[in-house]
C-alpha cells in the first residue's frame, strides 16, 4: 500500500527506540528521549531553538509507522530529533537530568518563546505500513549521495554561491572562479573538472597579498577584486591557478 500523508498530534508521536543514532537498551519513551539527548543533546537544543523561532521545516516531513500496540499512536522512524525537540519545548522538565543547568535554563526560555509564537499541535507526516518500506527512504537521506540517488550535500563552492545569491555579493575566490570560467578559454578536460576546485584553497591563495601582487589584482575593503591590467593579461596567472587546482 502506498505511503500516505496525514496530520498527527505531537502527543501521539512516539520516539523510535530502534533509532540508529542510539545504542540498544532503552524501552520506555522517557528512556528513549534521554538517550537522544545523551547522543545529540547540544544539537537537539539548537534544533529546539530553531523550531521555537521559525517552526518546522516544510521541506522535511516526518516518516512514521503505526505503533504496534496502539492504533492512535505512531512511531517516528525518521525525525526523532524533531519530535524530541517538540516534546521538550512543550514540557522542558522531560529533559531533566540530561542537560546542564545552563542548557535547562535556555530550554525554559525557548519553551516560553515557543508557546508565545504558537505551540505546534499537529505535524504532517508520511505514514508507511512497515518499517522496511520506510527504510528505503531513510537510507537515501542518511547514507550520502549514493551515486546521486541519495541527498547530495553542498560543498564549499555551492555554499559560496548560495551566500552570494542571498547577499548579492561574491567572495573574492568566487569572483576568480567565475572570471576564469567565463574568460579563461579552458579546455574541455579542465572545464569538466571545475567542480573539483577547492574553493577553500583558492581562498587561501587569493587572499594572500603576495599572490595577488604576482597575478596583478588588488582587494578592496569590501571584498571586490580589481586590476589595472587588461583581461588578456590578468587571465594568465589566474588561469594557471584554477587549472592546477582543478587537476
Amino acid at each position: 500500500m502506498p505511503a500516505k500523508l496525514i496530520e498527527i498530534s505531537v502527543t501521539n508521536l512516539l520516539l523510535d527506540s530502534q533509532n540508529p543514532r542510539l545504542p540498544e537498551g532503552q524501552q520506555s519513551q522517557p528512556e528513549t528521549l534521554h538517550a537522544v539527548l545523551r547522543s545529540e543533546g547540544a544539537k537537539t537544543l539548537a534544533l529546539a531553538k530553531s523550531i521555537a523561532a521559525e517552526g518546522l521545516s516544510p521541506a522535511d516531513l516526518l516518516m512514521v509507522i503505526q505503533a504496534p500496540s496502539d492504533a492512535k499512536r505512531y512511531v517516528a522512524v525518521e525525525g526523532n530529533r524533531r519530535v524530541t525537540a517538540l516534546k521538550m519545548l512543550a514540557e522542558p522538565k522531560l529533559a531533566g537530568g540530561e542537560l546542564t543547568n545552563a542548557q535547562l535554563n535556555q530550554l525554559n526560555k525557548l519553551s516560553i518563546a515557543y508557546r508565545t509564537r504558537g505551540e505546534i499541535d499537529k505535524i504532517r507526516c508520511v505514514v508507511f505500513d512497515t518499517r522496511d518500506e520506510a527504510d528505503v527512504w531513510i537510507e537515501r537521506r542518511h547514507r550520502g549521495d549514493q551515486g546521486g540517488v541519495g541527498v547530495v550535500p553542498w560543498g564549499a563552492t555551492e555554499s559560496a554561491r548560495f551566500d552570494a545569491r542571498r547577499s548579492g555579493k561574491k567572495t573574492p575566490e568566487l569572483q576568480v572562479l567565475d572570471f576564469i570560467s567565463e574568460h579563461g578559454g579552458l579546455d574541455a578536460a579542465t572545464r569538466a573538472k571545475l567542480p573539483n576546485v577547492s574553493i577553500t584553497n583558492l581562498k587561501r591563495l587569493i587572499r594572500d597579498k603576495h599572490v595577488r601582487d604576482a597575478v596583478g589584482v588588488t582587494l578592496s575593503a569590501d571584498g571586490q577584486l580589481s586590476t589595472k591590467f587588461p583581461d588578456t593579461e590578468l587571465v594568465k596567472g589566474l588561469k594557471r591557478i584554477v587549472t592546477d587546482l582543478a587537476h
